[in-house]
């Protein structure tokens, strides 16, 4: 008899625990499954955000003046980042006009101005949106997305001349606009993630950390557009 209430008991335990375990996986399963709708919604609401997609029309600007640059010296990155970084916390005049010069800018003004209005568009995406929960490859995704939407003038008429003999000119083209799409991309997705290395927000050391991400991010463009040019120059 008391096996029996002992047999009773266990199997009720058992039951119980059974009972209990289903809801915790059903929960785990029903918050997860919210956790990847909201996560979708969340990225799908970015891609059609007409501030990203404006933020992706200014970079596309701003990487058509840098592939125009006529420069053959290649800036250090490291003197690349100090003179960003002196141009911003500073409002340094000499690093201001050498970022801009490299950049592809005569005008000082017309760059840190673009500049500015990029941030404050990013500045408003990260109310918006978290941007630790979307990955850089989904950030890269939907940038090249919205690029490909676009139009985009990516040759001058030098370019299409320094080709020369090229015996596929069309392929050549395709190459440089497929890179030139990435380089963008990639700034992009960089200059959205920046807004996540800085851990304490847009805080007065949040803002530090931000402007040293960007410069980096800046650099990395610089880079990019420079070795798809080359990459275009040599092309066969």
């Amino acid at each position: 008899m008391k096996f029996f209430k002992l047999a009773e008991a266990s199997k009720i335990l058992f039951l119980s625990i059974a009972f209990i375990a289903i809801v915790i996986i059903a929960c785990n399963k029903s918050s997860m499954y919210q956790s990847q709708t909201q996560h979708s919604t969340n990225t799908i609401a970015l891609s059609e955000d007409s501030v990203f997609i404006s933020l992706v029309f200014d970079i596309k600007d701003y990487n058509h003046v840098l592939s125009n640059t006529s420069g053959e010296t290649i800036m250090d990155q490291k003197d690349f980042e100090f003179n960003f970084n002196n141009a911003v916390k500073n409002n340094n005049p000499g690093s201001k006009k050498l970022i801009a010069n490299t950049m592809g800018y005569s005008n000082d003004e017309d760059f840190w101005n673009l500049r500015n209005k990029m941030v404050n568009k990013i500045y408003l995406l990260s109310k918006r949106y978290d941007f630790k929960n979307i990955s850089m490859n989904e950030l890269n995704n939907i940038a090249i997305s919205q690029i490909n939407k676009s139009k985009m003038l990516f040759l001058n008429n030098n370019k299409s001349n320094s080709l020369g003999g090229s015996t596929d000119l069309q392929s050549c083209i395709e190459y440089f606009k497929n890179c030139s799409d990435q380089a963008n991309a990639t700034y992009a997705t960089e200059q959205v993630v920046c807004v996540s290395a800085a851990e304490l927000g847009w805080t007065p050391i949040g803002a530090v950390m931000f402007i040293a991400c960007e410069a980096a991010s800046n650099y990395h463009l610089y880079i990019n557009e420079r070795t798809c040019r080359t990459n275009l120059k040599y092309c066969k």
